[in-house]
């Protein structure tokens, strides 16, 4: 009796240990947090971001470079991902406002990643919230990457439940920026 309680707390342990060897933590559904010797990527979303004036009128025009956002990894805009381009900018009839879509970076050896947008010579901060996974992915390494959540100025504006297609609305007025899910 007591080989086989011997023998049962072992192999207990063994799976203890061996399972805690793991360098990918897993997570809910099958995602792990980071990938071993992973490398940074760029997703297309669909959040489209509105930057308004304190008259909610837009600050882009897409026929001012100057007013065009830009993406960067860091602040201090070493490496631009994304130039201020007029194929990144689009017009809403419903709102009658131009909006600007933008890729969101990521790297897929850690679970969050902060790159920042310029417009009209403001910086802010976005931080996305990634998970990874192997199941059912097609192409590229056989990765996917989902993003989980993505904040603006420390503001949760997406999570992964939201629907496909979300508005953000960033107002720049008297040096201070606010960010909304309403025009008002």
């Amino acid at each position: 009796m007591k080989k086989l309680t011997f023998a049962i707390l072992f192999l207990t342990l063994s799976l203890v240990l061996f399972s805690s060897c793991n360098k990918e933590k897993k997570t809910d559904e099958g995602l792990v947090d980071f990938i071993k010797d992973g490398k940074p990527f760029v997703m297309a979303n669909t959040i489209q971001f509105y930057y308004l004036n304190d008259k909610n009128e837009s600050l882009i025009d897409p026929e001012k470079p100057e007013t065009l956002p830009s993406v960067y990894r860091t602040e201090k805009y070493p490496e631009q991902i994304v130039n201020g381009d007029k194929k990144d900018v689009y017009y809403d009839p419903q709102e009658k406002l131009y909006y600007f879509q933008t890729y969101i970076p990521g790297d897929m050896s850690k679970s969050n990643f902060a790159f920042y947008i310029s417009c009209i010579g403001q910086i802010d901060r976005l931080k996305a919230f990634w998970k990874y996974t192997s199941n059912g992915c097609i192409g590229g390494n056989g990765v996917c990457a989902i993003l989980m959540s993505l904040t603006y100025n420390d503001k949760l504006i997406y999570t992964r439940e939201d629907p496909l297609y979300k508005k953000v609305f960033i107002k720049k007025a008297a040096g201070k920026t606010t960010v909304s899910l309403s025009r008002n």
